[in-house]
C-alpha cells in the first residue's frame, strides 16, 4: 500500500512540472479573446469522451468480471494498453503543432505583480475561484461515499 501512495505522489509531482509548461505554452497559442470558449469547447469534448471511453471500458471489466480470476486480468491489460495508446497518438498531434514567436518580456515587473496577482483585481474571477474552491471541495468530499452508496445500497458491480 505504501509502495502505490508513493507512486501517486510521484504522478502528482511530475505532473504538477508538465501543467505549468504545458499552461504557458497554451497561453502563447490560443489567442486571449477566445480562451474561455476554447477551453469550455476542449473540457466539455474531454468529459463526453472520458465518459465514452468510462462505459465501454467499464463494460469490458465486468463481462471478464463474471469469469475466472484471469480474464479479469486481462480486461485491466486492455484497458491500461488502450490508455497508452491513446497517450501516444496524442503526441503525434501535439508534435504536429508549430511553435509561436517568443514575445517581449514584461518590461521588468515581477513576476507577482504580472502574472499571480493580475487576475485577483478582477471582481468576476474571485467570484469564480470562490465559487470552484467549495464546489471542488464539496465533490472531492462527497465522492468516497458516492461509491459506496452505489456498491452497498444501490447493489452496482
Amino acid at each position: 500500500m505504501l509502495g502505490i501512495m508513493v507512486l501517486i505522489f510521484l504522478s502528482y509531482i511530475f505532473a504538477s512540472v508538465s501543467y505549468v509548461s504545458w499552461l504557458s505554452w497554451i497561453t502563447d497559442l490560443v489567442p486571449e479573446g477566445i480562451r474561455g470558449r476554447f477551453f469550455g469547447t476542449r473540457n466539455m469534448l474531454n468529459g463526453v469522451a472520458g465518459i465514452f471511453f468510462l462505459i465501454i471500458f467499464g463494460e469490458i471489466l465486468d463481462v471478464l468480471h463474471d469469469r475466472a480470476w484471469g480474464p479479469l486480468n486481462i480486461g485491466f491489460g486492455i484497458t491500461f494498453t488502450f490508455a497508452v495508446i491513446f497517450g501516444l497518438v496524442s503526441l503525434v498531434f501535439v508534435n504536429r503543432i508549430s511553435e509561436p514567436e517568443e514575445l517581449d518580456g514584461a518590461g521588468g515587473q515581477p513576476l507577482a505583480n504580472r502574472h499571480v496577482l493580475q487576475p485577483f483585481h478582477e471582481v468576476n474571477f474571485r467570484k469564480f475561484v470562490t465559487f470552484a474552491f467549495f464546489w471542488n471541495f464539496s465533490v472531492y468530499f462527497a465522492s468516497p461515499f458516492f461509491t459506496l452508496y452505489l456498491l452497498r445500497d444501490l447493489r452496482f458491480s
